[in-house]
């Protein structure tokens, strides 16, 4: 998927992620396509004239009600489509300028843009993410300790150790784990109590003594999208710092290029 494929899309979020690269903080930005016909058909002009193909005008991100500028070469930034059913696409290479109406205007939007085609995450329908924390899976009416394997949209598998007993397949359970974060540094750390409920449609013994059990969601809770959509985008992070640019069919002068030529949009004089 290139990223003006975007704008035919229905529903998802655009979510624009960056990476202090210094202060090593993370902060994660919803933004919504720019819907302003004057605002598009100024972009659309300048940057046809400069062969800029793929990209999409969203709405400002904002921060303690101020426009975020994302002009900094220490942030590393990051774009992701994550579509409703879970499938989660990832831009690494990305441009991103303000667009203003005129040199002294403020900025009226943001022009993210990319020449590289987009890869899913994961094939999957329903991206899986890995949790391994302690829960109890509640079944025949007790709690018993298990490890909780990995959570999608559509599911969830723990992981018991030596059991004496497991639920039957076609078997609801309830299943409850807490996740403690900090989202800074030295604050204190705020507890998360996550619950589903599932029914079991896999049985699966391991090495040892331990069974995993699969569970199929009978719906999905508010609280559980937010979870993966943070874990994707932290996930998507420590992909990208481990991938090396010689990898991924990307010129290494793509993103300058890119940069250069949203100059323009920024009322900056083309140098």
């Amino acid at each position: 998927m290139y990223l003006d494929e975007i704008k035919g899309k229905e529903g998802g979020t655009i979510r624009i992620s960056t990476e202090d690269e210094d202060l090593n903080q993370q902060m994660d930005f919803d933004v919504e396509l720019l819907s302003d016909e004057n605002i598009l058909s100024m972009v659309k002009g300048i940057l046809a004239k400069r062969k800029v193909a793929h990209y999409i005008v969203v709405q400002n991100a904002t921060h303690d009600d101020r426009s975020v500028d994302f002009m900094s070469e220490k942030v590393r930034h990051t774009l992701y489509y994550i579509q409703e059913n879970g499938k989660v696409y990832r831009w690494t290479d990305v441009a991103i300028s303000f667009v203003r109406a005129n040199a002294n205007s403020a900025s009226v939007g943001t022009v993210i843009a990319s020449s590289t085609n987009a890869r899913p995450f994961n094939r999957r329908e329903s991206f899986r993410i890995s949790v391994n924390q302690y829960g109890a899976l509640h079944f025949k009416n007790e709690p018993h300790p298990c490890m909780v394997k990995d959570v999608s949209h559509g599911g969830f598998a723990v992981i018991f150790d030596n059991p004496k007993i497991i639920p039957s397949v076609n078997e609801i359970c309830h299943l409850t784990w807490t996740e403690e974060i900090s989202s800074d540094p030295g604050k204190a750390r705020v507890s998360t109590k996550y619950e589903l409920e599932g029914v079991v449609v896999r049985q699966q013994a391991r090495l040892g003594k331990q069974v995993v059990i699969g569970c199929k969601l009978e719906h999905e809770p508010d609280g559980l999208r937010d979870y993966i959509q943070r874990a994707q985008t932290s996930r998507g992070i420590v992909k990208e710092a481990e991938e090396k640019v010689s990898k991924s069919g990307v010129k290494i002068g793509d993103v300058k290029d890119l940069e250069h030529d949203l100059k323009k949009l920024r009322g900056e004089d083309d140098k």
